[in-house]
């Protein structure tokens, strides 16, 4: 349950994360995002609207042109050709796969300035490979449906300032003391100004890494990564968890891999799920798994099934690795 004030406090979280990046307003934003209803924003044309959303409602913006995240990444790229956006805003695992695509099959966005991402962790290697393709740097918001905006990146690192108007951030450790810099925990949250339901200390379900001050001189508090959710931990054959860095960008450069995802079945056993365009040789197959055994540093069974399609969750975000050890 949220109140106006609620809405007016995003508004304002959303045009300070727009400012941040140094983005020219009155340009075209594109939009590729999960739309309730499956013919919403559909290809050919999605929908277009005069101005970049409910924020702009004081300030003068270009238009905004929206396309469902349903839509077929080979179809997204036409849409993207032809509506030449200065900016884009996506999911990182959708924009992964669509910068895959661009790159492959030579297709450029001249007009593009800057990339922007939410709902999902963004890990280093999307932001490489959209240097590569595109030549543009990403710029990352944190929040959840709960709360609102909880950080955004900063403009001078590619770690992430808390929103300290909006909400009191905590880091907390297993036992519930508070992280110090450099330390992995819980993110916990209280809500500043929604005075309509109160979440107090609520537990978000994400982890993420306390940064120390940064010296762009900003006095926001500072998270230097932001790492998901517990059913995004790998668990080893030991029980120690940890966060699962397998290599996932590793995979392309030694198979034609448009999509992958790796399952946690048991403690002994991963499942890797490739969609490519063609069906991978023995060779290709040894390499994915030997990749993953690398990365994970002792021994488990590795198993490469391949898949026509990954299907993003009910909500419309997808993970690149998903446990399914019961809690």
């Amino acid at each position: 349950v949220k109140t106006a004030l609620t809405q007016l406090v995003w508004d304002a979280v959303t045009l300070r994360a727009w400012l941040w990046a140094g983005q020219d307003l009155s340009g075209t934003l594109a939009t590729i995002r999960f739309m309730p209803g499956d013919h919403e924003a559909a290809y050919p044309k999605g929908a277009r609207r005069g101005d970049w959303g409910s924020f702009a409602r004081g300030v003068s913006t270009g238009p905004a042109l929206t396309l469902n995240v349903k839509t077929p990444v080979d179809r997204q790229a036409d849409w993207l050709a032809r509506a030449a956006p200065d900016y884009l805003l996506t999911m990182p695992s959708n924009l992964a796969d669509l910068a895959r695509h661009c790159r492959d099959r030579g297709i450029a966005l001249p007009s593009l300035k800057h990339v922007a991402t939410m709902s999902e962790v963004l890990t280093p290697s999307v932001r490489d490979l959209c240097r590569e393709v595109w030549g543009v740097e990403i710029r990352d918001m944190y929040s959840t449906q709960e709360v609102g905006h909880i950080a955004l990146q900063c403009p001078a690192h590619a770690h992430y300032h808390v929103q300290a108007e909006n909400a009191l951030v905590e880091v907390v450790d297993d036992a519930g003391r508070p992280c110090r810099p450099g330390e992995t925990g819980r993110v916990v949250v209280t809500a500043l100004n929604n005075f309509a339901m109160a979440l107090i200390r609520y537990d978000v379900g994400d982890f993420a890494r306390l940064g120390p001050p940064c010296p762009c001189g900003r006095g926001l508090p500072v998270l230097d990564r932001i790492l998901g959710r517990v059913r995004n931990m790998l668990t080893l054959p030991s029980g120690e968890r940890i966060w699962p860095l397998l290599g996932f960008a590793s995979f392309y450069k030694v198979a034609p891999v448009r999509q992958s995802q790796i399952v946690q079945r048991t403690r002994h056993a991963l499942e890797v799920r490739i969609v490519a365009d063609r069906g991978l040789t023995g060779p290709e197959d040894a390499a994915i798994r030997q990749i993953v055994l690398d990365r994970l540093g002792c021994p488990m069974d590795i198993r490469v099934v391949q898949v026509e399609r990954l299907e993003p969750s009910a909500g419309g975000k997808f993970e690149e690795f998903r446990s399914e050890i019961a809690e």
